[in-house]
């Protein structure tokens, strides 16, 4: 067996190589003897060539079957069973999720449903999504029938005189509130109340009596109000000129960061007053009435818009969209007009319309990456409290990549980390989903801090007892890579942008297409040969050449104790780059 016992490397003999063993050998007087007929296209030459090359092929199947056998040089399939070994599995590809909004051409009156599994693509037809769940797109309450489902319908009572729509409508007999349950109205909605008269309004997102958003009109103040646990947060005024004995429209828009109400005049279909309040507290809930006199009257609540979850069909980084790409509906259901997707797809840091963060499109973990997590899982110390730490939010929490953890078990500051603490710097994955990993982890004593060795992160979780936690952490501090190369190229350029996302690709960061890409690893140094040789290209490029002179690379480049050059990255800190950080010139 060829196997170089000082690299540890399986070296395939070439045919060349047999070929010449083979005529060496058989020149020896117990074979053949040195006359018998070894010119070109002999019996004996073709014989050998012959031999030869179906040798090679056998060297180069073995040389297979003993690199399979490692971490560092198994690939695909026989890399997937090495590190099954370390409980370590490949991260499969990874399908992006947001949200879409549904629109109507107005306030629908007629009863329609988005259903479950509705494909919605951006306009190319590339990238396409499924929704999560069925909608109900309808009218939410018309007051053609009884108010039994409400609380205090005592104090209502339906009319048949004053009505907007429909035959009857809904008639305040008495200063008081009227409220139903459920979670009728929820963020990525627009919602449309009508009003008659003013000295009254309307509350959504109601959780119970005591939790709700509410817009009123009083006179000429249109007055918004955040209420919770009975107490009022938030009131803003807006002063329009509100006519009366007209019927008014509450026009609600609700994002998953805030809402914004319209007060129009419904006769005229006019804006009187408009504001934006940026609030989260409540992100669904029901719906009520609220009146400081008798006889103001309510009619129709409806939709103009809703929104859905929706999950890219298939995995990895072409599922994260910019904002309002998402445009075509292949088959519309009816009363929907047009689909968006008004916030981005795929980005983590914007919470959906569910209150959970949105899943990134990440491609099937490459056979790079899956080597790096698996040698961070095995060579990290520390206590066994952790060693548990790395090993679950590496394998447990989706998106994270990379995992360093700054311990002290003293009984004084070290550092700056507290007595009995830890630092957990994390790259990668969901806020609260790493909070929870650590909290469920950690040892009851240990103090989880954050901001000593990253930046700092809390986020509060909730036990199974009810009671809340925060758990801090830190995002390691990335460290930007700038390259300015200039290359000697030909006819076959693949051009300068090409080049970039392939820098991207290994260093980490966003393409010039504005993908994020997941790349290098907490503390993991960046080579300068791998960055040469993505430059001239291991497959054809176009590239015959790094003018070093005029090729600059920041951090400044140092060597490591091999005398490798490298830009160092410490164990608190991230490499990172875009596209737009490469200048490339040609020549």
């Amino acid at each position: 067996m060829p196997l170089n016992n000082d690299t540890g490397e399986y070296e395939v003999t070439t045919a060349e190589q047999i070929d010449a063993y083979l005529r060496d050998v058989s020149k020896q007087d117990e074979y053949f003897g040195p006359d018998h007929d070894l010119t070109p296209n002999s019996v004996y030459s073709s014989l050998y060539a012959t031999i030869a090359e179906a040798q090679e092929f056998v060297d180069e199947d073995i040389k297979d079957v003993y690199e399979s056998a490692f971490l560092d040089t198994a690939t695909g399939a026989d890399l997937d069973k090495v590190v099954a070994i370390t409980g370590v599995q490949r991260r499969a590809a990874q399908r992006a999720t947001g949200y879409v909004t549904f629109s109507s051409q107005g306030p629908v009156t007629n009863s329609y449903t988005i259903p479950q599994g509705l494909r919605v693509t951006t306009e190319s037809g590339d990238v396409e999504y499924r929704t999560r769940e069925s909608r109900q797109f309808a009218p939410i309450e018309t007051f053609e029938s009884n108010l039994d489902d409400y609380t205090n319908s005592a104090d209502f009572s339906l009319q048949t005189t004053t009505v907007f729509e429909g035959s009857s409508a809904l008639q305040a007999d008495t200063p008081s509130t009227l409220y139903t349950d459920g979670e009728n109205i929820r963020r990525g909605d627009t919602v449309h109340f009508y009003q008659y008269g003013v000295d009254g309004g309307v509350q959504f997102c109601l959780q119970n009596a005591d939790n709700y958003y509410e817009v009123s009109v009083t006179g000429n103040d249109m007055t918004i109000e955040v209420v919770a646990d009975g107490v009022t947060e938030l009131s803003v005024t807006e002063t329009p000129t509100v006519p009366t004995a007209t019927w008014l429209e509450y026009v609600i828009d609700l994002t998953p960061r805030g809402f914004e109400v319209q007060l129009r005049n419904a006769e005229t279909d006019t804006v009187l007053a408009q504001r934006y309040v940026e609030e989260t507290q409540f992100f669904a809930g029901a719906y009520g009435f609220t009146a400081a006199v008798s006889g103001v009257i309510w009619d129709t609540v409806t939709y103009s818009a809703v929104s859905e979850v929706v999950e890219a069909v298939v995995g990895g980084i072409d599922g994260n969209t910019a904002p309002n790409t998402v445009t075509v509906l292949p088959s519309p259901p009816n009363g929907v007009t047009s689909v968006t997707n008004p916030d981005a797809i795929g980005n983590p840091d914007i919470t959906n319309i569910t209150r959970s963060p949105q899943k990134r499109g990440q491609n099937e973990e490459t056979d790079a990456a899956l080597r790096s997590r698996v040698k961070s899982t095995l060579t990290q110390g520390g206590s066994a409290t952790t060693n548990a730490l790395i090993s679950a939010l590496i394998n447990e929490v989706d998106g994270v990549t990379s995992v360093s953890i700054f311990e002290n078990n003293t009984n004084s500051t070290v550092n700056g980390l507290p007595p009995y603490s830890f630092e957990c710097v994390v790259l990668g994955g969901a806020d609260l989903s790493i909070a929870r990993t650590i909290f469920d982890t950690k040892a009851v004593t240990a103090q989880d801090v954050g901001g000593v060795n990253g930046t700092d992160v809390t986020a509060s979780i909730t036990a199974e007892n009810g009671q809340s936690y925060d758990i801090s952490f830190s995002r390691p501090q990335p460290v930007t890579i700038e390259i300015d190369a200039t290359l000697s190229i030909t006819d076959e350029y693949v051009g300068d942008n090409e080049i970039a996302d392939e820098i991207v690709r290994y260093v980490g960061g966003q393409t010039s297409g504005g993908n994020d890409i997941v790349g290098l690893g907490v503390s993991e140094d960046v080579y300068i040969n791998e960055l040469e040789n993505i430059l001239v290209g291991v497959d054809e490029v176009g590239v015959v050449g790094i003018d070093e002179a005029n090729t600059t690379y920041s951090p400044t480049p140092t060597t490591n104790g091999n005398n490798v050059p490298i830009i160092s990255i410490a164990e608190n800190e991230v490499a990172t780059t875009t596209a737009s950080d490469i200048t490339i010139t040609t020549v």
